[in-house]
């Protein structure tokens, strides 16, 4: 599984590359899609700090089976044009079902290679961690 994560925010970025690692997926971190192929991609997750209206329109121009996910504050009005919306914060688990559901991961079952202490519920991340660098 391939996916772009249209991402400012180092925490968000540092609970993905735990998330790919759980997926054996592959992920490509960017502020933009400059530069991007949406279509060599299977997942498009955009954090709302990034996000614009062209942007929705062009990945699924480029790429249109592509699963598009939006992460919005916790309250915010969800985009109905995305597949899914997740409020921040989410649990890294959450997101990993999500993830696993939508594109049918064939792989082993999350819990059958992951220790207890390997858990993604062990997170925990306060509100004012996942805020966006640009409104502090």
């Amino acid at each position: 599984m391939n996916i772009l994560l249209v991402n400012d925010n180092m925490i968000i970025l540092k609970i993905f590359e735990t998330i790919v690692k759980k997926l054996d997926a592959t992920l490509k971190e960017t502020p933009n899609l400059v530069g991007i192929n949406p279509a060599n991609f299977d997942v498009a997750i955009v954090n709302e700090s990034v996000h614009e209206n062209s942007l929705l329109k062009r990945i699924k121009s480029e790429a249109p089976s592509i699963v598009s996910i939006l992460l919005i504050k916790k309250g915010k009005k969800s985009d109905r044009d995305f597949d899914h919306n997740i409020e921040k914060p989410f649990l890294p688990a959450e997101l990993l079902k999500i993830l696993q559901s939508t594109i049918g991961d064939k792989s082993e079952p999350m819990g059958a290679n992951m220790q207890k202490e390997d858990s993604l519920d062990d997170f925990d991340f306060n509100d004012d961690e996942f805020s966006d660098p640009k409104e502090s």
